[in-house]
């Protein structure tokens, strides 16, 4: 069959420095569980399902989050590796209650289940934020490009150095397929 259109466009919209403090900083309005996930998806740049589905069991004692297998995905082409969790991370994590009977770590309106990171919460975001365009994928385009293109990093003796995270790394955090 033909494809009834031209074709399709990548996703390749991502958020630089300003926008992503605009983001880090609407987070700080939103309600605790909420706030605690945006963060979290702009420190680890995992997919808002996973990471909303995040357990406390599955964080160990040395801060590494091993996310399950999806057995829902029949082709299984969504990979999950574990990852250490940053210490900023693991302070924000700390810093939410835990609900009696819930063993998810984002907590969702209704009783037992997590936070549902839908279009409701993205509006907000967007409101807060001033990002008209804000959606949730492109924190994980983001956290991608910048790994990507590198953070220029002042050394004690005044040189400037750029840092950057190599893509097996990045691919692995990211949970993308190896080449």
């Amino acid at each position: 069959l033909k494809k009834p259109w031209s074709g399709e466009t990548s996703r390749d919209r991502w958020f630089d420095d300003a926008e992503m403090v605009a983001i880090w900083k609407a987070a700080d309005q939103l309600p605790a569980y909420s706030s605690a996930f945006l963060k979290l998806l702009i420190l680890t740049g995992k997919r808002k399902s996973a990471l909303a589905a995040m357990r406390w069991s599955e964080i160990d004692d040395a801060g590494f989050w091993q996310p399950p297998k999806d057995l829902r995905r029949k082709r299984g082409n969504k990979r999950t590796h574990a990852i250490q969790l940053p210490k900023l991370a693991l302070n924000l994590l700390s810093g939410l209650e835990r609900e009696e009977g819930n063993s998810f770590v984002f907590v969702g309106r209704k009783p037992g289940h997590h936070l549902e990171p839908g279009s409701r919460l993205q509006r907000t975001i967007r409101d807060i934020s001033g990002i008209p365009d804000f959606g949730f994928h492109a924190i994980r385009h983001s956290v991608e490009t910048h790994m990507s293109r590198g953070w220029e990093v002042l050394k004690q003796n005044g040189r400037k150095e750029i840092f950057r995270v190599p893509p097996h790394i990045r691919d692995q955090t990211l949970d993308h397929a190896p080449l």
